[in-house]
């Protein structure tokens, strides 16, 4: 099982990931939304620990770009 720190560091990785991988602008509430579905399809469908952890740090990661980036669609003054 995993804990907080890891989940954190976890997320971290996958935040730096992702700014390379899809640098702003990005649609990151899109993204978002894309993934929480898969989260909850995930669940819906009883997948294995790892995978829900994995949606998890995803949202997690998107999380944060809303939060530092905005999304330059909806980036208003």
């Amino acid at each position: 099982m995993h804990g907080h720190d890891q989940f954190l560091n976890d997320v971290s990785q996958e935040v730096h990931y992702a700014v390379r991988r899809y640098p702003y602008p990005n649609p990151n509430l899109a993204v978002l939304m894309e993934e929480v579905g898969e989260l909850a399809q995930a669940m819906l469908q009883k997948r294995n620990r790892s995978e829900i952890y994995s949606e998890c740090v995803q949202i997690a990661a998107i999380a944060m770009r809303c939060a530092l980036e905005g999304d330059p669609q909806f980036n208003g003054k």
